[in-house]
C-alpha cells in the first residue's frame, strides 16, 4: 500500500489553515462567535491529536445552509447546485475553499460541513430522522457521545460542552452517551460499535449502565445496513487492539450481526 507522507503531513496543517480561515474571515460579520468546531475535530484537538474533519455549527436558524452560500460569495467560488452542495431537509451543506490560500497553505479541495444546531425525532425501525431546529444544548444531546459533543467558538476560542459531561469523560477517558443509552442507541444502532470501536482505539471505560444497555439493543443492528456495519468493523481492525474490539463484540451480543459466521 503506498503511504503518501506529504499528504499525510499536510492533512493537520491544512484543517487549522481552514480554522483560522474562518476565523479571520466572520471577524466584525454578522458571524462572528456564531460558528462552532463540533465533534471529532474538537475532541481530537483536546487530546492532543491531530484534528480531522473540521464541520461547523452554524448558531442561527437554517444557518449552515445561509453561512455557506455567504463565505462561497464572499471567497468568490460561489456556484449555484455545486459549492455549496444544500441539503436541505437536513439543514446541512457542504462548501470547498478551491481557490483560496492562507498561511501559505493552499485549500484547494478541502470541504466543510456546516449544519445549524437541530433536534432529530425518529420512526421505530427508520434512519431517517425527522429533523427539527434546536439550539446548542439539543445538538449536544442528539450526537453519539460525550466526547463527540463539546464545540469550539471560532471567533474566541472557549469549549462548549452542553452536556456538562464531555470534558470530564475525555479527561477520565469514559465512553458514554449524551443521553440514556437506550435512547441513543434506539435512534441510530450503529452508535454501539461506535462505541465498541473507541474502546478499543483509545482504551478507554465504558460504564456498566452503556454495557448493559448495548446487551439490551443489539437487535437494533437489523436496522442497521451492511455496509455501514461493515464500514464500523473494517475501523476497529485498524485501531491497535483489533482482537479487544471483537472480544467485546461477543460479550455484549452484537458479534451475530456484524461477523455471523
Amino acid at each position: 500500500m503506498h503511504i503518501n507522507l506529504k499528504t499525510l503531513i499536510l492533512e493537520g496543517v491544512k484543517e487549522k489553515a481552514a480554522e483560522d480561515f474562518l476565523k479571520q474571515s466572520i471577524k466584525n460579520t454578522e458571524w462572528d462567535s456564531k460558528i462552532l468546531a463540533a465533534g471529532g475535530y474538537v475532541r481530537d484537538e483536546l487530546i492532543g491529536r491531530e484534528p480531522k474533519d473540521l464541520d461547523i455549527l452554524v448558531l442561527a436558524p437554517n444557518g449552515g445552509i445561509e453561512f455557506s452560500k455567504w463565505i462561497t460569495k464572499k471567497i468568490g467560488n460561489y456556484k449555484e447546485g455545486s459549492n455549496p452542495v444544500i441539503f436541505e431537509r437536513f439543514g446541512t451543506s457542504k462548501f470547498n475553499l478551491n481557490g483560496i490560500t492562507h498561511n501559505g497553505i493552499d485549500l484547494t479541495g478541502f470541504e466543510i460541513e456546516a449544519v445549524m444546531p437541530r433536534s432529530e425525532k425518529y420512526t421505530a425501525g427508520s434512519r431517517k430522522p425527522e429533523v427539527g431546529i434546536s439550539n446548542l444544548q439539543g445538538d449536544a444531546e442528539r450526537r453519539d457521545l460525550t466526547v463527540n459533543a463539546l464545540f469550539k467558538n471560532l471567533s474566541t476560542g472557549k469549549i462548549e460542552d452542553p452536556t456538562g459531561k464531555g470534558l470530564d469523560d475525555l479527561k477520565k477517558g469514559v465512553i458514554r452517551t449524551p443521553l440514556d443509552p437506550d435512547k441513543t442507541f434506539t435512534d441510530d444502532g450503529l452508535r454501539m460499535l461506535r462505541i465498541i470501536r473507541f474502546y478499543a482505539k483509545y482504551n478507554w471505560k465504558i460504564p456498566l449502565n452503556v454495557i448493559k444497555s448495548i446487551k439490551k439493543n443489539a437487535s437494533q443492528l437489523n436496522n442497521i445496513s451492511k455496509e455501514r456495519i461493515s464500514d464500523e468493523l473494517n475501523k476497529m481492525l485498524l485501531t491497535t487492539s483489533p482482537d479487544k474490539a471483537i472480544k467485546l463484540l461477543k460479550v455484549v451480543g452484537l458479534l451475530p450481526y456484524v461477523i455471523p459466521e
